[in-house]
């Protein structure tokens, strides 16, 4: 099938394209800069070999060409549906690559290897199904890394692992169903990570794994139905934190711990109804941990979180009971029923047999408020 290619590159190729001249049905022109080599709607199959040393520029336009089978050594501009194994190992020159809007569909292990002052790699709006590990080796100056608006569907644990430069992660708008233990791991200048608009419904504890630089991680619009303890480790400068349009039913205890720098979290539209105790924990600046659109039960159960909440009054939460009435309206008079020590004890996350108006309650996790409670 033809495809439109447009190639533009800036230095020089590599060794093997040195000494040529002017292609056959190309045109080319020379003047103090290099040599531009118009290639365009040649019916061409390939790029052309034995290029000359000085190419400024060279376009491929409206060809055939389908695979490139050269190595480039600088800035360059591709458009084309496959890369083959090794393409760009070891062009230690090359700093950024666009293959923005093509047909791509897989990535084979070892396609860019060995790429030292490789700084920039655009791979969005292609049609790449999966990441394997060992896609991406040995580009200790990546600082940017661009795969959204593809179609993977799966992440290799180790895929992203040791680039000490990379600061940008985007990965939004794909079909990413679940995230592994040691995806992400020790690339400490990271600071965002995009992953939100997948269908993402599993993250594994580990998923994120010494990212001391990691500020913002997005996970918002996916399918994710909980949290475990420890999703979230060894992130000291994480600052923003987005969950919203999920499925989140169940947040484990232990899950906020020890974010120094978290200051806003939104849960907003999920399907929480409980909070359990020691749920946030060593969160010193946190003001934002939206709750909005969750169907939050106003009884016992919430008394833990409510009496956590009730002792930080600047954090902003929108929180509101499943019959539309704001947290904040619950009456401290009408909870002190609550405050038993069985509603107290963090192994009890179920709330059973606890004690509501002197009445037990058996094999149930929570006991109704009475009217009292909520000003209305």
């Amino acid at each position: 099938m033809a495809v439109s290619v447009l190639l533009v590159v800036f230095l020089l190729f590599s060794t093997s394209k040195v000494n040529g001249s002017c292609p056959a049905n190309c045109s080319c022109t020379t003047d103090t800069s290099g040599s531009d080599i118009n290639c365009n709607s040649r019916s061409l199959g390939h790029i052309p070999d034995a290029l000359p040393n000085d190419t400024c520029n060279l376009y491929l336009q409206d060809n055939s060409i389908t695979t490139i089978d050269v190595q480039f050594s600088t800035f360059a501009r591709i458009r084309f549906s496959e890369i083959p194994v090794k393409t760009f190992v070891e062009c230690e020159l090359l700093e950024n690559i666009f293959l923005t809007s093509n047909n791509i569909s897989t990535l084979e292990p070892f396609t860019f290897v060995n790429l030292p002052s490789l700084q920039l790699l655009y791979l969005d709006s292609n049609k790449i199904q999966s990441l394997e590990s060992e896609t991406f080796m040995n580009m200790e100056n990546l600082s940017e890394l661009f795969l959204s608006k593809n179609e993977i569907s799966a992440i290799a644990p180790f895929t992203f692992v040791n680039f000490p430069n990379l600061y940008m992660l985007y990965l939004y708008n794909n079909k990413i169903q679940s995230l592994e233990s040691n995806t992400f791991i020790n690339m400490t200048n990271l600071v965002d990570i995009y992953l939100y608009k997948n269908e993402i419904s599993t993250i594994d504890p580990f998923t994120f794994l010494d990212l001391p630089s990691l500020r913002y991680l997005g996970l918002q619009n996916n399918k994710i139905q909980s949290l475990e303890r420890n999703t979230f480790f060894n992130m000291p400068y994480l600052f923003s934190l987005e969950l919203y349009n999920n499925e989140i039913s169940t947040i484990e205890p232990y899950t906020f711990i020890d974010l120094p720098r978290l200051n806003y979290v939104s849960l907003a539209n999920n399907t929480i109804r409980s909070l359990e105790r020691y749920t946030f924990i060593n969160l010193p600046i946190l003001n934002n941990l939206i709750l909005a659109s969750n169907p939050l039960n106003c009884d016992c159960s919430i008394f833990p979180f409510w009496s956590w909440l009730n002792e930080r009054v600047t954090i902003e939460t929108g929180a509101k009971c499943s019959n539309g009435t704001p947290l904040t309206f619950l009456q401290p008079a009408a909870l002190e029923h609550c405050n038993q020590e069985n509603n107290l004890d963090p192994t009890n996350t179920h709330y059973e047999d606890s004690v509501c108006d002197g009445e037990t309650k058996e094999n149930t996790n929570r006991c109704s408020f009475p009217d009292s409670a909520v000003d209305w």
